[in-house]
């Protein structure tokens, strides 16, 4: 006997539930523009350049932008599966851990690209929660891997070539 899939919430797609009531997309960012600029300004100031980046760090700027408008939200995790549009993000019980992976991958290629903004940007670019996707895989994305997983792994992309 198959179980049935739980279903999934489609409608939190289109509005929110907020402390106004019930607003899109576009009312939402209009509500939490401010609190947005005021952090985003706090980040080009410095006020964070000491901090790790990390979950408790995400997590405390999704605090500091949705806490006026959606405080049940605010900081925290999804509790149930979504769907945007026709894309199925992780599970919600897998979030947690899929961003603390990904922003440990993060953390480890900006570590190394030290102040080349090229290898800072081929970090931001090959966002992958899984570290060295060229010892993983032989598919295409080992193309995507980039100089910075050949030094940091030791593995050439030449070997993974057909």
């Amino acid at each position: 006997m198959d179980a049935s899939p739980e279903p999934v919430d489609t409608s939190s797609t289109r509005q929110f539930d907020t402390l106004f009531g019930e607003k899109s997309y576009a009312e939402v960012s209009d509500l939490i523009a401010e609190p947005l600029r005021q952090l985003l300004d706090d980040v080009a100031s410095g006020t964070f350049a000491s901090s790790a980046m990390d979950v408790d760090l995400i997590r405390g700027f999704h605090l500091r932008i949705l806490t006026d408008v959606m405080p049940d939200i605010a900081g925290r995790w999804r509790q149930k599966p979504v769907r945007v549009g026709s894309h199925y993000p992780p599970e919600h019980i897998h979030v947690d851990r899929e961003m603390r992976e990904l922003l440990d991958t993060f953390g480890a290629r900006l570590q190394y690209s030290n102040d080349d903004i090229t290898l800072q940007l081929e970090a931001l670019h090959t966002w992958k929660p899984t570290l060295c996707m060229c010892t993983r895989s032989k598919t295409s994305t080992v193309e995507r891997c980039g100089s910075w997983s050949q030094k940091l792994c030791g593995v050439s992309i030449s070997q993974y070539s057909n």
